[in-house]
């Protein structure tokens, strides 16, 4: 299956500040796959804080739906949807080879934080995860030659959010992923930079199908789109850009701090 979806994203830790809680409430389809399934109830084993605390139902689902072959993360930071993958690969005994891409250091985007984070993250890998997980302390651009083309089945992207950046992790990581494989971008559609980068990269490009969006985090599934299904799919992009005009709303309003505005645009956080 190449359809997928994520359950509620964010925490009140790292709370996504355009999320609408009663879309939060519905259980989500990409494809009108539900992303719903027995594994989604297992228990994450390793906690920290993430934006993805709650995403760890969808971990499981996608990872037992897709069954890849390859999996990269890039941008892995405390590792919480990364150890997700992990576990769900350990449970299902899979022969998924898992792979994380970062320098443990931060950035302007999650922050840059001490040498503790990284010496956790490989505690927890070199006691549970060692024979099929790998971390690769590295840029992003360091650690393409480490991949072949069309050898990912998998992909999160999950760096900066800045436009250059963005579109160079699409375009360059794009490549990695087998026909038939599955990209992961969180933020689409409400971070600007990213939006920008996939409108650049993704949008009208004839390779990459668009599988939907749950919230902010979206899906592209790399095949072929011809024709009146290129169009549609297209279309089907452009249709979440009101979305997104809301979203960069709601930002700067709640900047401004002027959060009651941000009710006339039915934000209820």
């Amino acid at each position: 299956p190449t359809a997928s979806s994520l359950p509620p994203e964010g925490t009140g830790m790292a709370l996504d500040p355009t999320s609408d809680s009663r879309e939060d409430a519905a259980v989500e389809t990409l494809d009108d796959t539900p992303c719903i399934s027995p594994v989604s109830f297992w228990i994450p084993k390793h906690i920290a804080e993430s934006a993805w605390l709650e995403h760890g139902p969808f971990a499981f689902w996608l990872i037992d739906a897709h069954r890849p072959r390859r999996l990269v993360e890039l941008g892995t930071h405390n590792a919480f949807s990364y150890f997700a993958f992990c576990q769900a690969v350990r449970h299902l005994s899979l022969k998924t080879e898992c792979h994380a891409v970062d320098t443990w250091q931060g950035d302007e985007h999650a922050g840059f934080y001490s040498e503790d984070v990284f010496r956790r993250v490989s505690d927890i890998n070199a006691e549970h995860y060692a024979d099929f997980s790998r971390l690769k302390r590295s840029t992003f651009d360091d650690a393409l030659g480490d991949f072949p083309d069309g050898s990912i089945d998998l992909l999160h992207i999950d760096g900066a959010h800045r436009y250059g950046p963005a579109s160079d992790d699409i375009a360059s990581w794009g490549a990695k992923v087998v026909p038939g494989g599955s990209v992961l971008i969180p933020d689409s559609f409400s971070s600007v930079g990213v939006t920008l980068a996939i409108i650049a990269e993704l949008m009208f490009s004839g390779r990459w199908r668009y599988a939907g969006r749950s919230r902010s985090l979206a899906e592209y599934v790399r095949e072929p789109v011809r024709g009146t299904a290129r169009v549609a799919n297209i279309g089907r992009q452009l249709a979440q850009l009101p979305w997104f005009a809301r979203n960069v709303a709601i930002k700067v309003l709640i900047t401004a701090r002027l959060p009651r505005a941000t009710r006339l645009l039915g934000h209820t956080g």
